[in-house]
């Protein structure tokens, strides 16, 4: 998938929301995910520019499956980001 304007993925229940490929950012993206679900990405996130950003929100929990190559920022405002 790749996102060129700003998204957001809230899980505000109890099961799982899954991203099964790769997620990319082009330039000026922000992608904020949170939500007292959690939340997981199985493929690789990427940012391909520094002004880039991915955001945590909210107390849940946001699993990155893949090893993850950004050149943006990675902002965890709340709750728990995981790698691998």
């Amino acid at each position: 998938m790749l996102l060129v304007a700003n998204a957001r993925v809230i899980n505000s229940g109890s099961g799982t929301i899954t991203f099964g490929g790769t997620i990319t950012a082009a330039n000026n993206i922000n992608f904020s995910v949170g939500g007292s679900g959690p939340i997981n990405i199985n493929g690789v996130y990427g940012a391909t520019a520094t002004s880039a950003t991915l955001t945590k929100l909210e107390s849940g929990t946001v699993t990155i499956g893949a090893a993850s190559i950004t050149t943006g920022l990675v902002r965890v405002n709340a709750g728990t980001l995981r790698y691998g």
